[in-house]
């Protein structure tokens, strides 16, 4: 749960850096026109830098939380071992994935997302069952 919640919060910095951060800076460079663009430019590509990072962080230990709560599954019998099987797998590849340089774009991190939310729903599933 705590390596889970550490990359919940890393995932949050990343949507501040593209929802708020990211849109402010645009604002800055539409109000001072094109004059003021380069000058900016190292901001942008600082906050692009800061949120691929913290997605990256996000990614693998959301992973790990995901393969540590797989692996408390196979201990209870009521889980089932396919879905502990699944989680270890999905936390696997995801982490090493994302340390083998998969990019952090919106074909690599949704990938990443739909194999976590797959595994979240089955596994929500099976604790109302």
């Amino acid at each position: 749960m705590v390596t889970y919640g550490f990359g919940a919060v890393a995932v949050m910095f990343a949507a501040i850096a593209s929802g708020f951060v990211g849109t402010m800076l645009a604002s800055f460079v539409l109000d001072g026109g094109d004059a003021v663009r380069l000058a900016w430019e190292p901001a942008f590509d600082y906050n692009w830098a800061f949120n691929q990072a913290t997605t990256k962080v996000y990614v693998v230990t959301a992973s790990v939380g995901i393969a540590l709560w797989s692996v408390a599954m196979l201990r209870e019998p009521r889980y089932g071992s396919a879905l502990g099987v699944t989680g270890l797998v999905v936390g696997a590849a995801a982490t090493i994935a994302t340390i083998s340089g998969l990019p952090m774009d919106i074909h690599g991190f949704g990938a990443i997302v739909l194999g976590h939310g797959v595994w979240m729903i089955w596994a929500g599933a099976k604790q109302l069952m």
